[in-house]
């Protein structure tokens, strides 16, 4: 990054000072030598500033042209403008006008699969994750078909929440939480319930379920001394078949919700 006038000449006068042919000379602000070396410190500067915003310009166009990854593939997603078309400008799909009100996905996963890419897609409603409708769907898979690379299969799907079946067995105490598990200073609110959810709505999209890390989450929770998750199971929206969740699960629409929780209290166990 470049240096300030002010400090460039003060490594000028700095150095200077380690010669001693330049001793006793007059260190008023308008000697000579010291306009000459404010001079010179002007044109290190302007020196340095111009190398920084070349480093700039080389920087964003080597960003600009290594597309073909998952962090590229990920952005051109987030990218997409629904009811736009794409024009072909410098050598490229792109769109003529960027509208940040017409980018409905919020939330992308790629994943790269054996013959190519799965991509997951949600958009956001009241910043909930929710399904694109028919139309958004297909009108993103015109789209990712003129922008990604030649020969790569890209399968986007946008699905609604995975479904999780929990049945939980919280140790409380009495002195803080009533026996179903709700504050004595707020009946309202249950903790460690509430933990749980925000644990699950705060998992990173395309991410999984980890029974180790609900129960840590639930274990913060004000009046809980004990979490054991005594069965976990989750099933993509519309399967009735629920897969039996040892340690992980990996949502298949990328994002999921609790369909039925079953809390036990007990005060020990």
């Amino acid at each position: 990054m470049a240096r300030s006038i002010t400090d460039i000449k003060a490594a000028i006068i700095a150095e200077m000072a380690t010669h001693s042919e330049f001793n006793g000379m007059s260190t008023s602000a308008t000697a000579i030598w010291g306009i000459f070396a404010f001079i010179i410190a002007s044109a290190l500067w302007i020196h340095e500033t111009l190398w920084d915003l070349f480093r700039t310009e080389i920087t964003n166009y080597i960003a600009d042209i290594i597309p073909g990854s998952i962090p590229w593939y990920h952005q051109q997603c987030l990218n997409f403008q629904y009811g736009d078309s794409l024009e072909f400008i410098d050598g490229k799909f792109q769109y003529a006008t960027i509208d940040s009100t017409m980018q409905i996905i919020k939330r992308c996963a790629v994943i790269e699969i054996n013959n190519g890419l799965s991509i997951k897609l949600a958009k956001l409603d009241n910043d909930v994750p929710i399904a694109l409708t028919a139309p958004e769907l297909a009108a993103f898979n015109a789209y990712i078909n003129q922008i990604k690379y030649a020969g790569t299969y890209c399968s986007p799907i946008s699905y609604p929440a995975d479904q999780l079946t929990l049945a939980i067995t919280i140790v409380y105490d009495p002195l803080v939480l009533l026996d179903d598990g709700s504050l004595i200073t707020d009946p309202s609110v249950k903790p460690a319930e509430v933990a749980l959810r925000e644990y699950i709505a705060a998992i990173v999209f395309g991410g999984v379920f980890n029974k180790t890390k609900a129960v840590d989450a639930m274990q913060l929770a004000e009046g809980v001394k004990d979490v054991i998750i005594t069965s976990a199971s989750g099933h993509p929206y519309g399967v009735n078949t629920p897969t039996l969740i040892t340690q992980n699960y990996m949502a298949s629409a990328g994002y999921m919700v609790i369909e039925s929780l079953t809390a036990t209290y007990a005060t020990n166990v």
